[in-house]
């Protein structure tokens, strides 16, 4: 009620409206916080060594399942480019069926994508269970 009285009152005009937080000190502090934390565990550097293991085990799910087409990574960012139809049905399957098992990827509709992108505090027990699940929804 009270937000269609105010859409009336503007008469259909749109209203300019922007909100910052550049000089806002909590914002900062917890900036700073996140900046100490990534430099003294050394979280980019594990990042990249992580990555690295990541899709190697990948290749070598690509070469026993023949069902990736291409590996695309930097870091933790990986794409993985599956065999699929025009209508990305593996794609999806493989999608939902990791989502189900708890593993949370990315998926475009229409591309035979899929996106990985874990935490750089990822621990190795979640990332070996989800080559493991990854590699039995393939096969």
């Amino acid at each position: 009620a009270f937000a269609s009285r105010v859409i009336d009152r503007m008469d259909g005009k749109p209203v300019k409206y922007s909100q910052s937080h550049q000089n806002d000190p909590l914002g900062a502090a917890i900036a700073r916080e996140v900046v100490r934390i990534i430099r003294e565990d050394d979280l980019i550097e594990r990042g990249r060594r992580i990555g690295t293991t990541l899709v190697s085990a990948l290749q070598k799910i690509r070469e026993s399942t023949g069902r990736i087409r291409e590996i695309r990574s930097r870091g933790l960012m990986i794409a993985l480019e599956l065999e699929d139809d025009a209508e990305t049905t593996r794609t999806i399957r493989t999608h939902e069926e990791l989502m189900r098992r708890g593993y949370f990827v990315g998926r475009r509709n229409g591309v035979p994508v899929l996106r990985i992108d874990p935490s750089l505090t990822i621990e190795p027990a979640d990332i070996d269970g989800f080559l493991q699940s990854l590699e039995d929804v393939l096969s």
